[in-house]
């Protein structure tokens, strides 16, 4: 996308940049982040916008993300995607849940909230990376599972107090002790939604991310 911020830069206002800036996250977060589809294509796109607006052909957001918008999974496909998604680099995980969380906050009260930065809390896995005695029962009736242990359905945020306090413990035992306390309204609902935690859970919890981030990451042109 690179190319085509340069090619902007000395022809787009700063109020255009900032849209610009918008969509080209967008489309890089639904097609590649998320949707893990082959950068090929969409490299060919961003080459052909990057020239177009350097021509002067492209000369508004609406004319680029035009050029993208074909290419780029509808609401429909992404929703199919994020259950799908896991992200290895927690610094980016907890950013996409911050902003989940906002687009949560925003829907229950029509308000944008203000919220802890990302950087005092920490990504807590509700099925551990290294599972203790209370999920013996879920390790023995489906030993696979722990291949979702990164997905998003499978993650939220805690202060960094109540994470090591967490730690490996049962999904009964966190949920009861930390989620239900939570001042983040994804974490805190966790146990209002779902009594136990599996392999359906965190599908379901991916589903319901996956709308929220439909909202949260769509092209305003």
């Amino acid at each position: 996308m690179r190319p085509v911020i340069m090619a902007a830069l000395n022809r787009f206002s700063k109020q255009d940049m900032d849209r610009l800036v918008n969509v080209l996250v967008v489309a890089t977060f639904r097609y590649q982040t998320v949707g893990r589809r082959r950068t090929g294509a969409i490299e060919i796109t961003a080459a052909r916008a990057a020239f177009n607006v350097a021509q002067g052909a492209s000369k508004s957001t609406a004319d680029i993300w035009s050029q993208f918008a074909s290419l780029i999974p509808n609401d429909e496909e992404f929703e199919e995607d994020f259950p799908r998604y896991a992200e290895p680099k927690p610094t980016i995980a907890k950013y996409v849940l911050q902003r989940l969380e906002v687009m949560a906050r925003q829907q229950k009260d029509g308000k944008t909230p203000d919220i802890a930065p990302v950087e005092s809390l920490t990504l807590e896995h509700i099925l551990p990376e290294n599972p203790g005695a209370g999920w013996q029962a879920l390790l023995e009736s489906d030993p696979e599972v722990v291949e979702h242990f990164a997905r998003f359905g499978n993650l939220c945020l805690l202060p960094r107090k109540q994470n090591k306090l967490a730690g490996n413990d049962s999904f009964v035992s966190k949920a009861g002790d930390m989620y239900s306390k939570s001042e983040l309204l994804l974490t805190r609902e966790i146990p209002e939604r779902w009594s136990g935690w599996d392999r359906a859970t965190i599908r379901q919890r991916g589903e319901r991310l996956g709308k929220l981030a439909a909202m949260t990451w769509r092209a305003n042109v």
